[in-house]
C-alpha cells in the first residue's frame, strides 16, 4: 500500500510553513551542490587535497536529484493545491499519494525544466529516476555476480543542468 499524507487539510499557517520548508530545503541542497562543484573534484582529507576520479560527481548528482524531488513536491503543493483554499483550509487530497512518490516528484519537477536539466550523463540516459540515485549511492551486483556501476556523469552537463535548475527553481 502506498504511503499517503497523514493529514490533507492544512490551515493557511500550516500550508505556508510547508511551502517555506520545501523552499528552504531546496536552497540548502543548492548550496551543497555549489560547494561540491566549487571544489572541482577535490576532497579534503586530513588537510591534503585528493583528486578523485569522476565519481566525485556522485554527490552532486544525488543532491541534484533530491533537489529536483523537493521542487516536484513544491510544485505539487503550490501549483496543484493553491486553488483548493476554502477560506479555512488547503485541501491536499489531490497529492496525498504523489507527495511520497519519488519518480512522480521528479517527473513533476522535470516538466518545468528544459531538456538540458535532464541530460547529465556521458551516454544518453532514458530518464532521471530514483533508480539512478540508488545506483549512485548503493553497491550492487548483477545475476552473474558482477558489480553494477552507475552511469558516468558528464561534468559539464551536470554543471550546466544545475546552473539552469538553480536559475529556474527560485521562481516557485
Amino acid at each position: 500500500m502506498a504511503k499517503t499524507l497523514p493529514k490533507t487539510k492544512l490551515t493557511q499557517k500550516q500550508y505556508d510553513e510547508l511551502v517555506q520548508d520545501l523552499r528552504g530545503k531546496v536552497f540548502v541542497l543548492c548550496m551543497n551542490i555549489e560547494a561540491l562543484i566549487e571544489k572541482n573534484g577535490q576532497i579534503w582529507d586530513n588537510g591534503l587535497a585528493i583528486l578523485k576520479e569522476t565519481r566525485y560527481n556522485m554527490g552532486i548528482v544525488t543532491l541534484y536529484l533530491h533537489a529536483l524531488e523537493q521542487v516536484g513536491k513544491l510544485v505539487m503543493v503550490t501549483d496543484y493545491c493553491k486553488d483548493t483554499f476554502d477560506g479555512i483550509h488547503y485541501n491536499l487530497d489531490l497529492i496525498k499519494t504523489n507527495f511520497y512518490d519519488h519518480n512522480k516528484k521528479l517527473d513533476v519537477a522535470l516538466e518545468k525544466l528544459p531538456d538540458e536539466c535532464k541530460d547529465i550523463f556521458v551516454k544518453p540516459n532514458p530518464s532521471l529516476s530514483i533508480d539512478i540515485r540508488l545506483r549512485l549511492l548503493h553497491s550492487d551486483i548483477d545475476n552473474k555476480g558482477d558489480v553494477i556501476y552507475p552511469d558516468e556523469v558528464d561534468v559539464d552537463k551536470i554543471k550546466n543542468a544545475f546552473k539552469i535548475f538553480k536559475a529556474k527553481q527560485f521562481s516557485y
